[in-house]
């Protein structure tokens, strides 16, 4: 089968998976690669780090991911260093991540951060990097 597709495989069957971390770098992830991973970790899945240094999500899939992995109480650490994210950070960004203690988005467009998306970041939230 062609690479995507096995992405896409792949992340179908992550539900089901006992993986705590997952790192997924430099492998030209766009929007619908982020959306499809977020649908495969859904609140299901026990993952507590989630590395996508170097792809390109952009803020289209990283609000896609977002929105898929909204409640997950496991999730700890989100890492998008580098991946075309910007210049605006799109509305209801990681809402609803109650656990997250440490986000990176070094390494992106972002020019500004709205005050009213911080607010929606959890309270243990102890690491933002821009």
């Amino acid at each position: 089968p062609k690479p995507h597709v096995q992405f896409f495989e792949f992340c179908a069957r992550l539900s089901t998976s006992r993986l705590t971390s997952l790192s997924i770098t430099d492998c030209q992830a766009g929007p619908k690669q982020a959306e499809a991973l977020g649908r495969g970790i859904s609140t299901k899945m026990q993952l507590k780090r989630l590395v996508l240094r170097g792809n390109c999500i952009m803020s289209e899939g990283a609000l896609l991911l977002s929105r898929a992995i909204a409640g997950n109480e496991h999730l700890r650490s989100l890492d998008l260093d580098d991946n075309g994210i910007g210049p605006d950070v799109p509305k209801g960004l990681f809402k609803n991540l109650p656990k997250l203690e440490a986000l990176n988005l070094f390494g992106n467009q972002i020019k500004v951060f709205p005050e009213e998306l911080l607010d929606t970041l959890s309270p243990r939230l102890t690491v933002v990097a821009l």
